[in-house]
């Protein structure tokens, strides 16, 4: 099958696919292409900036341990989010559900290693120790990763409706 352009579905005179990520203008319609070869999200390694954004918050939730972020994850929260609504969940909603998930799972892990430093020390969690834990670095992450996501969906929705994206003061 010959890869279309995502944006004007010309077809692109490509021979084979790249083994790494990579872009490149489309000759037709003049839409940057981000060629991913390696991303599950779509049905095309040829993606959209939009559909490369989403990738890319997908891969950052994969790399931390605890987060979620397989597709297994995307999968099981995708059915849960059809279940409960009754319709076909967006790919934002279902992101948006992996990063809830995963800072719920982070909570139980800084949890779990809190009552580990009170079982170690005898109740008491030394001063210099404070309430440190490598979840609660993970679930700043994951926070920092959330408030990103949503100026990112922000501004996907005001280019749908043909406004420029918002900046930060």
């Amino acid at each position: 099958m010959q890869p279309q352009c995502p944006y004007c579905r010309e077809y692109l005179k490509r021979s084979k696919l790249p083994e790494r990520r990579s872009s490149f203008q489309c000759k037709a319609c003049g839409g940057q292409i981000t060629v991913d070869p390696h991303q599950w999200l779509f049905d095309t390694p040829y993606l959209t900036d939009e559909q490369a954004g989403y990738v890319g918050f997908v891969w950052q939730l994969d790399r931390w341990v605890f987060a979620l972020g397989s597709r297994a994850d995307y999968e099981k929260v995708r059915a849960n989010l059809r279940q409960r609504f009754g319709v076909e969940p967006g790919i934002g909603d279902v992101i948006w559900g992996l990063m809830n998930e995963s800072i719920l799972a982070l909570t139980e892990k800084h949890n779990a290693e809190l009552a580990e430093l009170r079982r170690t020390f005898g109740g008491r969690i030394p001063r210099d120790l404070g309430t440190w834990t490598v979840a609660k670095d993970e679930i700043k992450d994951v926070q920092k990763l959330m408030t990103e996501f949503r100026a990112f969906e922000r501004d996907v929705k005001a280019a749908r409706k043909g406004r420029p994206p918002r900046t930060e003061a």
